[in-house]
């Protein structure tokens, strides 16, 4: 089930003038909308780990490197695949 499909399921509870005020979801829904969301936070610390090992990488070299002289476009894109590869 797609989180579209799991959030067109909810039901709404709504006042007396019809306004909602809560959304409910069938349990099984709402655990595969769990299951998905941790999906989500693991690939998303997987895509960030190369970032973050070039951050740490350029922090870490000595002397500090020249801000001027960060890689940019292509350069860049090169030195994080790099880094992703050996993390």
């Amino acid at each position: 089930m797609t989180t579209t499909q799991i959030l067109q399921s909810a039901q709404f509870v709504v006042d007396s003038d019809g306004t909602p005020q809560a959304a409910q979801l069938n349990i099984s829904h709402w655990e595969e909308l769990v299951a998905l969301l941790t999906q989500f936070e693991t690939w998303e610390q997987d895509w960030h780990r190369p970032f973050d090992a070039v951050r740490e990488a350029w922090d870490a070299s000595s002397p500090a490197p020249d801000e001027n002289e960060i890689p940019e476009g292509e350069a860049l894109a090169r030195l994080v695949h790099q880094v992703r590869d050996e993390v």
